[in-house]
């Protein structure tokens, strides 16, 4: 199989897709305590024709609007650091050995549209998580392709973790001390290049 090489280009653009993936979960589910207690105030307000009805409906999501403003700064600031450390080639590369795929449910708050495209909040989320014997895993985000840049293997969400098989080698690739912000590429279908990578198997990688 023919092996592509990767550029720091599409490797700092992928961490920047993942840190902009894991900071909007933080964020996003408050718009569904504020969105709906907002609509409900300002229709109260109308039907009544007093305002402080409205405002008294409103006050009940004000700590979760003083808490969207908050994480909404902290997830600016945090992305404007994250880019420019991704800028500066602040990555860690190394190889691990894929020891399952497992589906898991996790604790994260966000809207749910059902067949009657009806939205609802549901605190809970099934999504996959790769597993490697070194210890470390990575969330599998929620996009529609995998490698995008790539000429011959961008597949979906589901190609990669159909294709991916117990015992395979990646190069698994993050940003210096965010670890939940990371990319993994087969090792039999990419190749580094110019790139470096540590230890295999878990160990620690280098700039």
């Amino acid at each position: 199989m023919k092996k592509e090489a990767l550029k720091l280009a599409n490797i700092k653009a992928d961490l920047k897709k993942m840190a902009d993936f894991y900071m909007s979960n933080r964020v996003d589910f408050r718009l569904t305590y504020i969105v709906p207690i907002t609509m409900i105030a300002v229709l109260m307000a109308i039907l009544t024709k007093r305002v402080w009805v409205g405002l008294l409906i409103f006050s009940l999501s004000s700590i979760e609007v003083v808490r969207f403003i908050r994480d909404l700064r902290a997830h600016r600031n945090t992305m404007r650091m994250i880019s420019a450390a991704i800028d500066r080639g602040d990555i860690s590369i190394s190889v691990e050995t894929l020891s399952h795929i497992a589906r898991e449910v996790i604790y994260e708050p966000h809207t749910t549209v059902s067949y009657r495209n009806q939205g609802y909040l549901d605190e809970t989320k099934t999504v996959a998580f790769f597993h490697f014997e070194g210890g470390g895993s990575w969330r599998v985000p929620s996009v529609e392709v995998h490698y995008p840049w790539s000429q011959d293997y961008y597949m979906s969400q589901s190609g990669l973790e159909n294709s991916s098989t117990q015992g395979e080698k990646f190069f698994f690739v993050c940003l210096q001390g965010y670890y939940d912000i990371a990319y993994v590429y087969p090792c039999d279908r990419f190749e580094l290049g110019e790139l470096k990578t540590g230890r295999e198997d878990g160990a620690d990688g280098v700039k």
